[in-house]
């Protein structure tokens, strides 16, 4: 409540003015990079760090020339923290979430041993090799997913159309065999409900 909220501010020293209540729809949504995002913002750190430009400039550069806006708020907030006397590992993360803990680490190590512009660009190289792996891994994924989804059509539109064509060549339905019975009742439900196992296979398989 207000009273409860208006203590643990004391408590912690601070004066509060004024507050909104909000919901957890309303809550910031972390952005995550993307190992390319990663390898360029890297290598443009580590490019102007090395032609003697400041950290603090630097991060201001990345900051101003991010296009995405969640992406530039959090380079903003980044920058702002350093500009603030923060480390660039304590910035990094303070955005739990929006850069890997790999990173976080590297940068803790390169502000100790006065190279983080060595780092960066390490750090640069190692995220684009990861991003072109990963490229690779789903470049492959997509044959196999077609075959897949070709395999799942041409089963749908035998049981479909073909099976129930065999079914007048028996004159009495008690004399059809049991697996050749089954095969009708699982034609029937496809004819009844193609579509429910279409949307199921491409959630299945695309997510």
């Amino acid at each position: 409540d207000y009273n409860g909220f208006l203590e643990r501010m004391q408590e912690r020293g601070l004066f509060v003015i004024n507050y909104k209540e909000v919901d957890s729809s309303e809550a910031k949504t972390i952005k995550k990079f993307k190992t390319a995002e990663l390898a360029f913002a890297c290598r443009q750190l580590s490019a102007m760090m090395s032609a003697g430009l400041s950290l603090v400039k630097a991060l201001d550069i990345v900051y101003h020339e991010q296009e995405k806006a969640d992406a530039k708020q959090v380079w903003l907030e980044v920058y702002e923290e350093v500009q603030k006397g923060q480390s660039f590992s304590d910035a990094l993360r303070m955005q739990r979430g929006s850069f890997p803990s790999f990173l976080i680490s590297m940068v803790s190590a390169g502000e100790s041993s006065g190279s983080l512009d060595t780092v960066m660009q390490r750090m640069s190289d190692h995220y684009a090799k990861e991003n072109k792996l990963n490229n690779k891994i789903k470049g492959a994924m997509i044959y196999p997913i077609v075959l897949l989804v070709l395999c799942i059509g041409v089963v749908i539109g035998l049981f479909t159309f073909i099976m129930p064509m065999f079914r007048d060549m028996f004159a009495d339905p008690s004399q059809i065999p049991a697996l050749t019975q089954a095969m009708f009742s699982i034609s029937d439900f496809l004819k009844a409900r193609w579509y429910v196992l279409i949307g199921i296979v491409a959630i299945a398989i695309f997510g």
